[in-house]
């Protein structure tokens, strides 16, 4: 389904194809009840390269069930299929081989189905390709990467996935910048002269905040965008404290996948507590 269509909202679903980088046995496959775990599960399991682009996607929904893997690797741990749900988002990656019979972690590719609203894909695609540190729209191997699209995927193209790409990541870039705008706007709404310091230096703090929170857009840096953003509504409630707080409602033109961006060496907890996802 094309994200670019007359009418963007009401498509529901986007289909991306991310380069794979790198790779570990960092992730083994629960057998008995077909959910990823980490690799220190000691059940009866296989193994499962995960690679950077799908742990990235991962890390960034804190709020997602166990994903559940469909497609279990066999002899290829590299290959596999899995599926999780993140509130109204449904996501689906898929992990192939595109060149060099997937000898090496960079001839694989991931496919990734998006099912849910807009807002949503457009954040999960920002958070994933702020985080990377490279565009996973571009290949090792670009002309094996246009065969296997061909092959696979007639109605896509290298093109167009990073018109895809790009387009949700511009997207998820507006929702925050209409969000800071949205809170620029009650500010200016509800201030009033200082009627003694204390005002005054509330009224700073938000002017301080907002342009933290533009500057940190400007980086990418979604997880600065909202801790500004915060502060922001924090402030704003002390500077009229008749104020209901839920008038603000940030989540509706500042859709949050997760809070908290993947690191290194931190592990991401699902829904499920029963299983840790740890990054490669």
């Amino acid at each position: 389904m094309n994200e670019h269509q007359n009418n963007p909202d009401a498509t529901t679903t986007s289909v991306l194809f991310g380069q794979v980088r790198r790779a570990s046995a960092s992730h083994k496959v629960d057998t008995n009840h077909g959910l990823l775990r980490n690799r220190h599960f000691t059940g009866q399991h296989t193994v499962l390269y995960l690679g950077d682009l799908a742990t990235a996607l991962l890390g960034h929904l804190q709020n997602a069930e166990t994903p559940t893997v469909g497609e279990t690797p066999g002899f290829n741990e590299q290959r596999w299929s899995l599926t999780t749900q993140n509130g109204d988002l449904h996501v689906t990656i898929t992990s192939r081989p595109y060149w060099g019979f997937g000898l090496l972690t960079a001839g694989y590719l991931n496919v990734i189905h998006l099912q849910g609203p807009k807002a949503l894909r457009n954040r999960l695609v920002l958070d994933v390709a702020s985080s990377l540190g490279q565009r996973p729209w571009e290949w090792s191997r670009p002309s094996r990467a246009s065969r296997f699209l061909h092959r696979h995927f007639p109605e896509h193209d290298l093109k167009s996935n990073e018109i895809e790409w790009q387009g949700l990541a511009d997207g998820g870039r507006d929702d925050l910048n209409e969000a800071i705008h949205g809170y620029q706007t009650r500010w200016e709404d509800m201030r009033q002269r200082a009627d003694n310091e204390e005002d005054e230096a509330l009224n700073l703090a938000i002017e301080d905040d907002l342009h933290v929170a533009r500057k940190a857009l400007l980086e990418d840096h979604t997880t600065a965008v909202e801790r500004a953003l915060a502060r922001v509504e924090g402030n704003l409630i002390l500077l009229n404290p008749s104020t209901n707080p839920s008038s603000f409602e940030p989540h509706k033109t500042m859709p949050s996948i997760g809070n908290t961006p993947p690191s290194t060496n931190a592990e991401v907890t699902f829904v499920d507590y029963a299983a840790l996802l740890e990054e490669a």
